[in-house]
């Protein structure tokens, strides 16, 4: 196990500082990749040191590590079930499918060193600590006016900003500084308590607390650019409703996002954006797992505490899990925090014994080390397939950039080709299609060859479109991207009207509360002559966010065309009031409102002068006396039955 361990030691060092700049989420999903190959590297390294030990091997477990299996395989279980565009983007996501079962090869391989670990270990992480922390502390003294600084220029594999890192992200580069500064402070204090020398322990706890609040600052400067905890709260509520014990699936916060964000999502500065993480870790367990998976994962914390070989290990881990259940979920916290809560553990050995041949030899070990090998191999064989994939989706875009249309064309065909499954890739070269059967019918003289082509891209482009929300016909994305194609071919292909308003209706039904899908779907209902179909849309999207100043003019305009230019005064003042005063939307809408108001004035004197021209019928009557009833009048009717019902009104205040 000596190579296992050595690996181990490395890995800690590379992890948080390594991407791949050669895709296109080079933080993301390159990292998430990363962490998955390297787990199953390390796990071929420890079944082939099982095959050389054979029976004298056992294998080390831990009750915390029991749990996090079960709810690897819980999450796994209900992936099965998801349609294959939703399996594909859970695997390769973050976070995802792929990701937790990456979190459990890691805590198993650390498991299996645990006796075997030391100091080291401490001092191979805080390396990388130091590279991350020395980085970070460049960039932010480097003067604002050489950012960003991109290398090469022509196709940038780095680009650096203000809040560039190592680590891939300000909340991430924090917890590895967190951990650091716990173990520094743990030897500071030892040094202490033993009054030995400790310059080397307080200068290093001195310099990561500073570059810890140094990100603090950068984050706040920055602003929270993850979800809102009333949202998440409100989206977790909705999915207990409706899924309660298994949640909508690992690595699908997006759907849950788009169907149950409550409209006060809109008010939020990133109102157009999407997300893939809830508000913190255990809002986003319970989400994605239910019930049942937020129980496994807190039982699973609460082992890991138990399996800890002193209190202070017991405290460091409590402290840890609910620092982590209320921020937002980080792959690389995980991993880390897995590194921790392992280092100084109880497990329990376990023997794979299975007997075979007349001499009873224990071929377990030999068989487990196969199918291992063989599970890593098969691992790594999609793993390949998927990092291609993103590859040739890059130097699409980076050919498209240059506008190179045959190159883009053809990457992206190379890779849908190697990853048929991934949804995005078929709505990219849908609208790839579009753009160059846009650019051929551009020409002014276009031969019989060039028409033909055009149709074939525009046929491909709905083909693609259309395999897109097959592949994950829950995504609102992907019928908005539909419904865009469509709206397009209005003009050119009969139908293709109504195919963009279904598609649309149907993004929208995925997609409620998002005002700028009904926005568009009533910008399209406008261009219809369905005026008053438009004005409804206009309407919705005013109630959803009624400080979006186009739904006011788009509202505007739509009541004009209804005649009801009091109410399209009204509405594009409002919409004025909303922009800009030093914008040209704000010139061009004051226009109008000045002119709307003259022709409204003008319809005004003409009610006035019609009014006036027809005089109404005389109604000047006298009061007339009340009757007089005689006896022989009387009807025999009860008036306790007439009389009204004794109400106390409560005055309304301020009136």
């Amino acid at each position: 196990m000596k190579i296992l361990k050595t690996y181990l030691r490395v890995c800690l060092v590379l992890l948080p500082l390594s991407f791949l700049p050669i895709i296109i989420d080079a933080f993301g999903l390159g990292k998430n990749w990363l962490m998955l190959m390297m787990a199953l590297v390390g796990l071929i390294f420890w079944a082939m040191g099982v095959m050389i030990i054979g029976k004298e091997e056992k294998i080390k477990v831990s009750r915390g590590w029991w749990w996090l299996l079960g709810l690897t395989i819980w999450a796994t279980i209900f992936w099965f079930f998801g349609e294959a565009g939703l399996k594909m983007r859970s695997l390769i996501g973050v976070p995802g499918l792929g990701m937790i079962w990456s979190l459990t090869i890691w805590t198993f391989l650390w498991l299996q060193v645990s006796e075997e670990r030391s100091e080291n270990e401490e001092k191979w992480l805080t390396g990388a600590g130091l590279l991350v922390a020395l980085s970070s502390l460049v960039i932010f003294l480097l003067p604002t006016a050489k950012l960003p600084i991109s290398w090469p220029k022509e196709n940038p594999l780095i680009n650096i900003t203000q809040g560039w890192t190592l680590v891939g992200s300000l909340l991430g580069e924090m917890w590895l500084l967190l951990i650091l500064v716990i173990l520094w402070v743990k030897k500071l204090m030892e040094k202490i308590k033993a009054r030995e020398g400790y310059i080397l322990q307080l200068v290093m706890t001195a310099f990561l607390v500073l570059v810890l609040f140094l990100d603090v600052f950068k984050m706040i400067r920055a602003g929270w650019n993850y979800l809102d905890i009333n949202s998440s709260w409100s989206i977790a509520t909705e999915s207990l409703k409706y899924r309660p014990l298994q949640g909508v699936g690992i690595g699908n916060y997006l759907q849950a996002f788009n169907w149950w964000k409550p409209a006060a999502f809109n008010a939020q500065k990133n109102w157009q954006g999407i997300f893939n993480w809830g508000a913190n870790t255990g809002l986003q367990v319970w989400t994605e797992l239910g019930l049942i998976g937020l129980v496994m994962a807190v039982l699973a914390a609460l082992a890991f505490k138990r399996d800890q070989k002193n209190q202070k290990g017991k405290l460091m881990v409590v402290i840890l899990a609910i620092l982590l259940a209320l921020t937002p979920i980080n792959f690389v916290a995980l991993w880390l925090l897995m590194w921790l809560v392992t280092k100084n553990i109880n497990t329990k050995e376990m023997g794979v014994v299975l007997k075979a041949g007349d001499e009873g030899k224990n071929a377990g070990p030999i068989i487990l080390a196969v199918l291992v090998v063989g599970a890593a191999i098969f691992g790594g064989y999609w793993g390949v397939r998927v990092l291609m994939g993103e590859i040739y989706l890059r130097n699409s875009i980076v050919a498209a950039a240059k506008n190179d249309g045959g190159s883009t064309y053809n990457l992206q065909i190379k890779a849908i080709g190697i990853n048929p499954n991934d949804a995005e890739y078929r709505q990219i070269y849908s609208q790839t299609n579009m753009a160059l059967a846009g650019t051929i019918l551009a020409k002014t003289d276009l031969t019989d060859t060039d028409k033909e082509q055009a149709s074939t891209l525009i046929q491909q482009a709905v083909r693609e479109g259309k395999a897109a929300v097959a592949l994950d016909s829950r995504n609102p994305t992907y019928w908005n991207n539909l419904a865009v194609i469509y709206r397009q071919l209005v003009g050119t292909i009969e139908g293709a009207a109504d195919w963009s308003y279904q598609a649309y209706a149907q993004a929208i039904a995925l997609d409620p509360n998002n005002p700028s899908l009904k926005l568009d779907f009533g910008g399209l209902l406008y261009a219809a002559g369905l005026y008053d179909d438009a004005s409804r849309m206009f309407e919705q999207v005013v109630t959803l966010k009624p400080d979006l100043a186009n739904g006011w003019y788009n509202l505007a305009y739509a009541e004009k065309k209804l005649n009801k230019l009091g109410l399209a005064v009204n509405h594009l003042n409002q919409a004025v009031s909303l922009v800009p005063t030093d914008s040209g939307d704000y010139d061009k809408a004051s226009k109008e409102l000045v002119i709307w108001k003259e022709e409204y004035d003008a319809l005004l004197k003409q009610q006035q002068a019609a009014q006036a021209q027809t005089k109404p019928a005389e109604t000047l009557k006298v009061p007339e006396a009340l009757p007089t009833q005689g006896k022989e009048e009387k009807v025999n009717v009860p008036a306790a039955d007439l009389q009204p019902p004794k109400v106390e009104v409560t005055p309304t205040p301020g009136q």
